[in-house]
């Protein structure tokens, strides 16, 4: 930032969201207090993912600041700088670059070909499958959802992960809209204006009229990015061939009290409209898992459970808030 001259703020990786934010002050002129105990997305309506903490932590302390507007990426991977799978060259019939990559993922090693085929046969069918396959939510597991109920719409097929090789595709699914509503909500509310450039469609446009094969070279993912601006950006940055993960879970993780647990957990449950979700929830289900003590072999299982009922409190405020401001009649 200093060789660039920048002024950069720099906030802390645990995630703080302060009881006098513009957020919880306009709720409260609302005449509602919030709890600050029961989590912002179970307060609101804000969907339990995108970041949405962090993008609404950032936004508040950049208000604070005085910032009028806010460039933002969110929203800029799937046309522009786009992390894209080797099955996309195949996928786009870029046959040779394709083959060329694999070939270049075994220099080095000893059976060259054998091993190339067997990456190969491994992104056709296992990658390629798991790529076109409908996006499984956490809804589907752990039995939370009554079984007439799920069975009534389990033939429905939902939209393929196209993100990872048609970006197209993916931009017009309405994919991007999703990053869209989170961050128009959150600048309502904490008094930042986003803008979100990679989306324009003349971006896009020229984004993805640039050979695939452009993006995915060399062993290096983003090449074309990285290559452009390779002498101004970090080298351990340049030789980054995933997504670094957030901040947030590097996290030293404090050991969880038992007792404390069995009660977040009953604390969580208890903010669902019983009589509202009859229809729809397995309850026997959904005890079974208030019950339980802390497993922390199967910390994937109460993650899905979480973010489940995450969801349903979400549509559940949706609902119930619409309706106090709704017309009377």
């Amino acid at each position: 930032c200093k060789q660039e001259n920048f002024n950069c703020h720099y906030l802390s990786k645990y995630l703080r969201f302060s009881d006098d934010n513009l957020i919880n002050t306009k709720m409260r002129e609302l005449g509602m207090e919030p709890d600050m105990h029961s989590g912002i997305s179970r307060r609101y309506v804000f969907p339990p993912y995108i970041n949405t903490l962090q993008i609404a932590q950032v936004a508040e302390y950049v208000n604070s600041h005085g910032a009028k507007v806010v460039f933002t990426g969110h929203s800029g991977d799937e046309g522009v700088s786009h992390r894209c799978n080797p099955y996309e060259l195949f996928y786009n019939r870029e046959y040779y670059h394709y083959l060329k990559y694999m070939w270049d993922s075994t220099a080095g090693g000893k059976h060259r070909f054998y091993n190339t085929f067997l990456r190969i046969h491994k992104n056709l069918s296992t990658s390629a499958k798991k790529l076109r396959n409908p996006f499984v939510s956490p809804f589907e597991a752990n039995g939370i959802i009554k079984k007439e109920f799920f069975d009534k719409y389990a033939s429905d097929k939902g939209a393929p992960l196209t993100f990872a090789y048609d970006p197209l595709s993916y931009v017009k699914s309405g994919g991007s809209r999703n990053h869209l509503d989170v961050v128009a909500l959150l600048g309502a509310y904490c008094g930042v204006r986003y803008i979100v450039p990679y989306i324009d469609y003349r971006v896009i446009d020229y984004a993805l009229s640039i050979p695939r094969h452009m993006y995915l070279k060399n062993q290096k993912n983003r090449y074309i990015f990285k290559e452009t601006f390779k002498d101004i950006m970090p080298e351990s940055l340049y030789n980054l061939t995933g997504k670094e993960d957030t901040s947030w879970r590097s996290v030293e993780k404090k050991e969880k009290d038992p007792t404390e647990y069995l009660e977040s957990k009953k604390r969580l449950v208890g903010m669902l409209d019983k009589t509202y979700w009859d229809a729809y929830l397995n309850w026997e289900s959904i005890d079974q898992w208030v019950s339980e003590p802390l497993d922390k072999s199967d910390e994937t299982r109460d993650f899905a459970m979480n973010y489940c009922i995450d969801n349903c409190l979400s549509f559940q405020n949706l609902i119930t808030l619409s309706r106090a401001i709704g017309p009377k009649e």
